[in-house]
């Protein structure tokens, strides 16, 4: 399977369910920021040492496929969707990131001090890097 699908070639694109919107539709640009820091998190979970921090970004990049399929998908088709068996985004969703970031916050470290200069390890870095995105 490639990830080049061929089927843009017209400044369009298909959303779920095949309805076509632009390329610079406001919805293609949001999923496509959300995938970037799906794939940022991506790397921080890769360079990451502490099991808490690996199975918590692990969960978050669950939680944001989650956010583009919603993304990806016209209000007309939301029932449909559902109805697919895909869940939509939640407060708490929100909420446990919330808590995550204030459980890893409170750590020696990464307090936050660590993330204001980005690179006093790979690790930080790389979740500063994801909090920017």
């Amino acid at each position: 399977m490639s990830i080049a699908t061929k089927t843009g070639d017209k400044g369009e694109t298909s959303l779920m369910y095949g309805r076509r919107v632009g390329k610079s539709d406001h919805r293609v640009d949001a999923y496509g920021c959300v995938d970037e820091l799906n794939s940022a998190l991506g790397l921080a979970r890769a360079v990451a040492t502490d099991d808490f921090i690996r199975d918590e970004i692990l969960t978050a990049q669950k939680e944001l496929i989650t956010v583009m399929g919603e993304l990806a998908t016209m209000s007309a088709d939301l029932a449909r969707y559902r109805e697919d068996g895909f869940a939509l985004t939640t407060s708490v969703m929100v909420d446990r990131v919330t808590g995550v970031i204030d459980k890893i916050e409170s750590t020696e470290e990464m307090k936050f001090k660590d993330w204001v200069l980005p690179g006093s390890s790979l690790e930080t870095a790389a979740l500063d890097l994801s909090r920017a995105t």
